[in-house]
């Protein structure tokens, strides 16, 4: 199975640092780049077809949507992985190698099948389409958050996630869409693979996807207790560790006392 994931506002949130420090002060931008979702801070130089800059470079920071190393280990050995997104090649080229860095680091590798530019559209209007990747609507599906952005007949193929505005949002750090997708995906996968004969625009109808996610309590629970129980572990280890630190502190206190006074009564 394929599936095309969008990146703006899907996958990531980025926003220009100049826009940014025109609303907030330092200090917030400060805070913003320790937020656990902190990609990267870069710069985009946009180039024409021979390769001379047209303008300035634009710095901006990138935030990773809640859960998203998750969800793309998920997808690792269940999907050819495609990216379509309307960012340039130079700023969508460093997210995704920043991607494959994150992904690596956690001993999983992310492979990238295709990456469609702006550049790269054809149409007038720039949408977004399969045709460039060379694939087939019966087993692709699209993550994304517009549907107006893709040919028509590609929308049948569309699961629509909502939009992620970053940390900037407080609603940014508690945002759940990706694992309500992939639990979604899981199933889908789980029946694509079951009856060889059935499509991806069948498996997306609006029936099939309240079935998908009528167990999403369910779902939401376990993660809950499985994040409850990871740390609680943490918080033990921490615990165990910060008890060791005291006792050997202990220990070197006592042994220089012990010293201090053995070399007093040998001066006495």
């Amino acid at each position: 199975m394929n599936i095309i994931l969008d990146l703006d506002e899907t996958l990531i949130y980025s926003i220009e640092l100049a826009t940014l420090s025109s609303i907030v002060g330092s200090n917030y931008i400060e805070d913003l780049k320790k937020s656990p979702h902190f990609l990267m801070e870069d710069e985009c130089k946009f180039v024409d077809h021979n390769e001379n800059v047209v303008n300035n470079s634009l710095k901006f920071l990138v935030f990773l949507r809640p859960h998203l190393l998750e969800f793309l280990k998920f997808l690792i050995p269940r999907f050819n992985i495609y990216i379509s997104t309307h960012g340039v090649e130079t700023y969508a080229k460093s997210i995704v190698e920043k991607l494959i860095i994150a992904i690596k680091n956690q001993k999983f590798d992310l492979k990238i099948c295709g990456i469609q530019y702006r550049e790269n559209y054809s149409s007038i209007c720039h949408q977004k389409s399969l045709k460039y990747f060379n694939l087939d609507l019966s087993n692709t599906i699209i993550i994304d958050d517009r549907t107006d952005v893709w040919e028509e007949c590609c929308k049948q193929n569309i699961i629509k996630i909502k939009k992620y505005y970053g940390p900037v949002d407080y609603e940014g750090y508690s945002d759940d869409e990706l694992l309500i997708i992939m639990y979604q995906l899981k199933n889908i996968h789980r029946s694509y693979t079951n009856n060889s004969s059935i499509t991806i625009p069948e498996l997306l109808t609006e029936k099939n996807m309240t079935n998908y996610t009528e167990n999403n309590n369910e779902f939401f629970q376990l993660n809950l207790l499985d994040q409850y129980y990871s740390t609680k572990q943490e918080s033990k280890k921490n615990n165990e560790h910060t008890i060791l630190k005291y006792i050997l502190m202990s220990m070197i206190i006592m042994i220089g006392i012990n010293f201090y006074l053995l070399n007093y009564f040998i001066k006495n």
